[in-house]
């Protein structure tokens, strides 16, 4: 009779027999989070982990109690060869300060007294403050309606992951306007698309990362100042609204511009002129020519990102 015939005669008696199976230590790994590069403050969490392989298997008679799936295992982490925490896998550093640098190590042992030695991880406490560096594009943050104002928040030294930016808008002590993970290199963008009067302001921003979140300060402020480029339009027709089929018209579109707009330029630059664009349309539709009767007229006008000063010469 084959030995598998035995084990399933055995069970059907009722005698089970239990297979124990004996793991070994492969490795050891150390982890350290949020990162190798902290700030003053800012908690650290160090884990070892362990990596078991199965080993030999042992059979066991009935009545006898089974061996658990996972052996103990006794656990220390060193710093600099000498022992901070000893039973845990897990150390925690609430607040850590210049004194908490350092090559940290794991040892695991097991029941059979094998002993495994994790990779040295170094730990850097930076003093700080940390004080990310806010910046805004177009430079001088002065836009028309309608532009794209860019505000960039940088952490220099500090190029890691896991760090999450905030924006706010006139007070440091409200909400957040804006929050964006950063990516690596130690940054992030906030983007104001079409950006109108209401986004004029000044803005800070600050970076935090952890749980509990450990902040950095805030930023210095940069102002944004969003200017309405036109006060109005306005549509004419002559010789009059009223034509006789097959005569000529002329539409002559109108547009005032605000005087705000004319303080726009930066530091040192000539004065600009927007090259303006006229659309004129035919009951909500685009036309430029071949007018009929009987139609609802509007014009359109748009100030492009594009700028020539008056002493450039204009394209032949």
């Amino acid at each position: 009779m084959s030995p598998l015939s035995i084990i399933l005669l055995s069970t059907l008696v009722g005698y089970p027999l239990s297979v124990s199976v004996q793991f070994q230590l492969s490795s050891v790994v150390l982890k350290a989070r949020p990162g190798l590069l902290l700030v003053q403050g800012e908690t650290l969490t160090l884990t070892c982990l362990a990596g078991l392989l199965p080993g030999s298997h042992n059979s066991q008679q009935p009545d006898s109690e089974p061996s658990p799936l996972t052996p103990p295992l006794s656990y220390s982490i060193q710093r600099e060869n000498t022992t901070v925490s000893s039973g845990s896998q897990v150390l925690l550093i609430d607040r850590v300060t210049k004194s908490h640098s350092g090559r940290y190590t794991c040892n695991v042992t097991d029941q059979s007294g094998t002993q495994r030695h994790s990779n040295e991880v170094q730990v850097t406490v930076d003093e700080g403050p940390l004080i990310p560096t806010l910046s805004v594009e177009p430079s001088g943050g002065q836009v028309y309606s309608g532009n794209t104002v860019t505000l960039a928040c940088h952490l220099s030294g500090h190029p890691e992951l896991g760090w999450q930016f905030y924006w706010y808008k006139d007070r440091c002590d409200a909400g957040s306007v804006g929050q964006v993970w950063g990516s690596a290199g130690g940054g992030a963008f906030y983007r104001l698309w079409r950006a109108s009067v209401t986004h004029t302001g000044q803005y800070w921003c600050r970076a935090g990362r952890g749980q509990p979140v450990f902040y950095t300060n805030y930023s210095q402020a940069v102002s944004v100042n969003v200017t309405e480029v036109f006060i109005s339009a306005s549509l004419s027709a002559s010789p009059s609204t009223i034509i006789k089929e097959g005569s000529a018209f002329n539409l002559t579109c109108t547009a005032q511009i605000s005087k705000q707009s004319h303080v726009l330029t930066g530091s040192g630059r000539n004065w600009t002129t927007a090259v303006m664009k006229f659309t004129f349309l035919r009951d909500g539709w685009p036309v430029y020519s071949n007018a009929e009767t009987e139609d609802t007229w509007t014009c359109v006008v748009m100030m492009p990102v594009q700028y020539r000063d008056h002493n450039e010469k204009k394209d032949r």
